[in-house]
């Protein structure tokens, strides 16, 4: 079995932003309050929620767990209105590196959006593909998928594998890139070449 940080650690959710489309008088905790109550009338969920204000004074909203930021995610289950101000909600356009893994052995010849539509009928919550490519723009035989269920992401990582038509193609955890600093004069990590100080 595999394992991973998907399932062993507590993920980092972007927040939500809502704005308010007139001056909003109410405090941080009524605001929450309302919206915890108007999610569990309207779809049964209990909300794990923590909230700050922004820039503008829009409200910044962290999920605590990963089925609070899931229902958050699609902005149409939002309340029109929270302690009778209208609101716009604006969702984060990229979810955390643990909804996304990388599927092995994808033939460089293959189409990703293509493959997309047909891994769609399999896998609902899956929303993007993307190839992986290495620094000179070559494509690798492998790609990027972003999912929008942390539960689909871990059942695919345990078993290993997913599925495309009629042949089985090995899956592992996608990790965001690493940038390490190096200072190209004296090759030491601690600083960047712009920042190096030492006389010549």
């Amino acid at each position: 079995m595999m394992t991973d940080r998907t399932m062993n650690s507590k993920i980092s959710f972007p927040a939500i932003a809502i704005k308010f489309k007139d001056k909003q008088k109410s405090s941080i905790k009524e605001i929450t309050d309302d919206l915890i109550s108007k999610w569990k009338n309207q779809h049964g969920i209990d909300l794990v929620i923590t909230a700050r204000f922004g820039h503008m004074q829009s409200l910044l909203v962290f999920a605590d767990d990963s089925s609070t930021f899931e229902s958050l995610l699609d902005p149409i289950r939002w309340p029109l209105k929270l302690k009778e101000v209208e609101t716009e909600v604006k969702v984060p356009r990229q979810l955390p590196s643990e909804y996304s893994l990388v599927i092995q052995q994808f033939h460089r010849n293959w189409n990703e959006e293509e493959r997309l539509s047909e891994l769609q009928q399999r896998y609902v919550s899956l929303y993007n593909s993307t190839r992986l490519r290495v620094r000179d723009g070559s494509s690798l035989n492998a790609v990027r998928a972003d999912f929008r269920s942390i539960e689909e992401i871990k059942t695919l990582i345990r078993s290993g594998k997913i599925n495309i038509g009629s042949m089985i193609h090995p899956v592992k955890p996608y990790h965001l890139p690493i940038c390490i600093n190096k200072c190209l004069k004296c090759l030491r990590h601690d600083h960047t070449t712009k920042s190096y100080t030492r006389p010549r």
